[in-house]
């Protein structure tokens, strides 16, 4: 699969494959043979490194945001203790 173009688009995974389970961020569940993957990560991170995410996740989830999507990023971003998001237009668009 084609990642999105433009403000959308995420890091290239880390690695990809195909398996059942459920998302590591979102916690929808995937059926057997559905691309899921990792996102690249910083060796120096503090914190543990995220599991499997489903394909939306990984991929969509900038260009074709859900409204969980957005609250989960301003929910990390709480957390985080970032003075603010920065939110695309398209996660502008699912807020409003």
């Amino acid at each position: 699969m084609d990642r999105p173009q433009g403000i959308g688009r995420l890091p290239r995974p880390r690695s990809v494959k195909a398996a059942a389970g459920a998302c590591s961020l979102c916690g929808d569940s995937y059926a057997t043979g559905d691309l899921i993957g990792r996102t690249p990560f910083a060796q120096a991170v503090p914190y543990e490194q995220m599991g499997w995410l489903c394909w939306h996740c990984l991929v969509e989830r900038r260009q074709q945001p859900r409204r969980r999507d957005v609250l989960l990023r301003v929910f990390h971003a709480l957390f985080a203790g970032l003075e603010g998001v920065g939110l695309n237009a398209h996660e502008c668009a699912v807020t409003l």
